[in-house]
């Protein structure tokens, strides 16, 4: 074969190459064609949703009732709600969002020392600590706000800080309105609770005349329900008094030194007499070792017990009251002096725990609608404990009885004994109260 057609068949296969790169070059053109749609389509569809959350955040921003302001990871401002420009005219939203150091953007608008504290907060929550929503005051309208700050992140990378301002001030308006209100009903309540005690000490005492000088049966059984009505009223009238002065914060504690036998046969003789009307067991223990000399509030220590006392009594209708007094010694000069009376009354549900101290509360009103009394016994006797540095302790089973119990702590003066206190026990209101030996 000669050289010529050597060539020739050389020229055939470079064509053919050619042909084919040049398929293959048309082809990438077309395919980077389309891919250069796709993208001019990408980026034309990101740029649309992007003017449309735009839209949105604006819409937002205009009718948001909160002031809101969205910042970068460097605390400068992206952008912020319409209400932010009603109480600063230093920018306008294009400077916002261009980005101004959030201290500057809110320069005027929080007193200087509350904004440093604020900014602190939201450094720490941008390092990633807690901070809770906490309130701040503006500076020029007196406007109170509650912030919360959080920090927002994308992919683990933290990108900035929402900040929200929620104005407060009708609420915290309202508050303080309600407070005063309710301040003056207790005032209201202290003094007529005060002017009506009055003329009931006077007609117990009249009455008392009568039931001591009056022969006639008929008229002896009128004074008699009189004064039962009288000292149930006095009762409710001396509930609504202490309640009053506890919460306008004028009930004091006033420490004395008394005997606990004293105390203890004052509760005995108060509560015997109402457990056998109501054919009711009652039960008194005293540990014998107990200091007999103590120096505290012997007049809310009695207070509270007989409250205790009184409300087993009414709340139990068959089955026993039982009153318990011991101590736990503290140190050489101090003793807790326990308290608990335990009852087989209607017990109290789970759920209504919470509801127990309560003022006016009265839990299961079908059952205890016949059941005198304002239902602020318990109320008072929390407080008066929580004066005391002390709490009430509640233990029951619903249907079975209860038991509440207290322990203050008391200064001893001196620590002889209380020694052998009878044990009372009432078994009825048609047995006599006898006495055994502790």
């Amino acid at each position: 074969m000669d050289d010529t057609k050597l060539d020739e068949k050389q020229l055939l296969l470079d064509n053919k190459k050619l042909a084919r790169e040049v398929k293959r070059l048309t082809l990438d053109i077309s395919l980077l064609r389309v891919a250069n749609e796709q993208a001019v389509n990408t980026q034309a569809y990101i740029q649309r949703e992007t003017e449309r959350q735009m839209f949105y955040i604006e819409q937002l921003m205009r009718t948001s009732p909160n002031l809101f302001i969205l910042t970068d990871e460097k605390m400068r401002t992206v952008v912020a709600s319409d209400l932010y420009f009603t109480y600063t005219d230093a920018y306008d939203q294009n400077a916002i969002r261009r980005g101004i150091p959030l201290g500057d953007a809110l320069l005027g608008v929080f007193p200087d020392a509350e904004l440093e504290a604020f900014l602190e907060n939201c450094r720490a929550v941008l390092a990633g600590e807690r901070v809770k929503p906490y309130a701040l005051r503006g500076v020029r309208t007196g406007q109170r706000w509650r912030v919360t700050i959080r920090r927002m992140s994308r992919d683990e990378e933290v990108v900035g800080l929402n900040i929200l301002f929620s104005d407060t001030t009708e609420f915290m308006d309202a508050l303080e309105r309600a407070k005063a209100a309710d301040k003056a009903k207790s005032n209201f309540l202290a003094k007529m609770s005060h002017e009506i005690r009055t003329p009931i000490n006077a007609i117990l005492g009249l009455n008392e005349v009568i039931l001591r000088e009056s022969r006639e049966p008929d008229t002896v059984a009128y004074a008699a329900d009189i004064q039962n009505a009288g000292k149930t009223l006095l009762s409710l009238i001396n509930d609504i008094l202490d309640f009053s002065k506890v919460e306008e914060g004028k009930m004091e504690i006033l420490p004395t030194q008394y005997e606990l036998g004293s105390v203890v046969n004052d509760l005995v003789n108060m509560t015997r007499t109402r457990a056998e009307e109501r054919g009711l067991e009652f039960y008194a223990f005293v540990d014998e070792t107990t200091p007999h000399l103590l120096f505290g509030d012997e007049i809310r220590i009695r207070q509270c017990a007989l409250n205790l006392l009184s409300n087993a009594v009414k709340y139990t209708k068959k089955g026993s009251v039982t009153l318990t007094v011991g101590y736990d010694e503290v140190d050489a000069d101090n003793i807790l002096l326990k308290i608990s009376v335990a009852d087989t009354g209607i017990g109290i549900k789970p759920e209504n725990m919470e509801r127990l101290t309560s003022p006016f509360a009265r839990l299961e009103e079908a059952k205890t609608r016949t059941i005198e009394g304002t239902g602020l016994g318990l109320a008072i006797t929390h407080q008066l404990l929580g004066l005391m540095g002390s709490s009430l302790r509640v233990e029951s089973i619903y249907g079975e009885g209860s038991e509440f119990s207290f322990a203050i702590k008391q200064t001893v003066v001196k620590w002889w004994p209380v020694g052998e206190i009878s044990r009372y026990r009432s078994e009825g209101k048609d047995s006599a109260a006898r006495r055994e030996a502790f």
